[in-house]
C-alpha cells in the first residue's frame, strides 16, 4: 500500500516528521474514502471498508477462508483509543503473505481480506479480541488498543506462494536496477525513512543504484532477465 510514497508539499526541517505527517494523512484519508458502509470511527467494533473500484474479480478469484494471501499494510491506533498514542503508527508490513485459516495469525487480517480482490484496498478496524489483546505489543500497541489497517492485496493464492523477490517487486521499471527512491519506498512502507548508511553500505559501486548483487533483501535464486529491447531483427 503506497500510502506514504507521494510528495508532501509541506515543508519542514525535520524529515521524520514529513513522513510521519504525510503517512498520518494519507491512511486517515484513505479510511473516509473506502466506506463504503456506514461505519463509524467512534465505535471501535470490528469493520472492513474498501474502495469498490479496487475489488471487482469474479467470486472464484476472491479470498476464502483458505486462499493464501499477500499483503502490505499499515496500522494506526484508533482515534477513540484511551492511550496516548492514538492516530500514530503502530505496525506495518511489506508484503506479509499468511493463509486466511491460521489461527496463529491476527483475526482481524485473517477475517477482514475475507471476500477481497488482488489488487483491493481496504480499511480494516481492528479491536483489541481480533489484534493484540489486553497486553498490546511492544511500546507502539498499548493494552486494548484498537488499530486501524490500511491494507493493499498484493497478491491471492489457492497454493503457498514461491520465496519473496522483493527485488523484482520495487524493479517498477523493469531495469534490473533498484533506484534509491524505489528503495525509499520499501522503507516508507514500513513507516522508516531509508537510513544514509544502509543505501551507502550496499551502494558499493557508489553508481546511486542497487544491482542484484549489491540488493540484501531477499530477491530470488538468479537476476531477473532484462526485458527485450524488442530492436532484435
Amino acid at each position: 500500500l503506497d500510502i506514504c510514497n507521494n510528495q508532501n508539499k509541506k515543508q519542514d526541517s525535520n524529515p521524520k516528521k514529513i513522513v510521519t505527517m504525510r503517512c498520518k494523512y494519507l491512511a486517515l484519508a484513505a479510511l473516509s474514502s473506502f466506506l463504503t458502509t456506514t461505519p463509524t470511527l467512534a465505535s471501535p467494533e470490528f469493520n472492513v471498508s474498501f474502495d469498490p473500484a479496487t475489488n471487482n474479480c469474479p467470486d472464484k478469484e476472491k479470498v476464502t477462508s483458505s486462499s493464501y494471501v499477500r499483503i502490505h499494510f499499515y496500522g494506526t491506533i484508533h482515534p477513540q483509543s484511551d492511550s496516548d498514542r492514538k492516530n500514530k503508527h503502530a505496525t506495518s508490513g511489506f508484503a506479509y503473505e499468511f493463509q486466511a485459516n491460521r489461527p496463529e495469525i491476527l483475526k482481524g487480517f485473517t477475517q477482514g481480506v475475507l471476500g477481497l480482490c488482488k489488487g483491493a484496498t481496504a480499511a480494516i478496524i481492528v479491536p483489541p479480541d481480533m489484534g493484540f489483546g489486553v497486553v498490546g505489543a511492544g511500546r507502539k500497541i498499548p493494552p486494548h488498543a484498537t488499530i486501524v489497517f490500511v491494507i493493499d492485496i498484493i497478491d491471492v493464492s489457492n497454493r503457498p506462494f514461491p520465496p519473496l523477490n522483493v527485488f523484482a517487486m520495487l524493479d517498477k521499471d523493469n531495469n534490473s536496477l533498484i533506484s534509491k527512491k524505489e528503495y525509499t519506498k520499501y522503507f516508507s512502507q514500513l513507516g522508516n525513512l531509508l537510513p544514509e548508511t544502509k543505501w551507502k553500505t550496499e551502494d558499493v559501486d557508489g553508481d546511486g543504484y542497487l544491482s542484484w548483487a549489491e540488493f540484501t533483501l531477499p530477491k530470488g535464486d538468479a537476476p531477473p532477465t532484462p526485458p527485450s529491447s524488442g530492436d532484435e531483427l
